[in-house]
């Protein structure tokens, strides 16, 4: 069976493109947003960058600045040592 392709857009607007491949017994996702220093509003240069900080300093579920990037790469290495 051959890997499958599939384009679609969600009512966000928000382009999705799925693979699939019947050999492949598991599963990933993967995000990419076109957005960063140039779709700042004029009156709030650097929006952006603070945005992407609030991502990655603190969270309820992840509460220590580096949690989250910590918790990323176990889970990836746990993926790749066990695929």
């Amino acid at each position: 069976m051959a890997v499958g392709c599939f384009n679609s857009f969600l009512t966000s607007f928000l382009k999705v493109l799925l693979v699939t491949d019947p050999l492949v017994d598991s599963a990933a996702a993967a995000l990419n947003v076109h957005a960063g220093h140039f779709s700042d509003p004029r009156a709030t240069p650097g929006l952006a960058h603070f945005c992407e900080h609030m991502l990655f300093l603190g969270t309820t579920s992840f509460p220590k600045e580096g949690d989250f990037e910590n918790y990323l790469s176990s889970a990836y290495t746990y993926m790749r040592t066990h695929a």
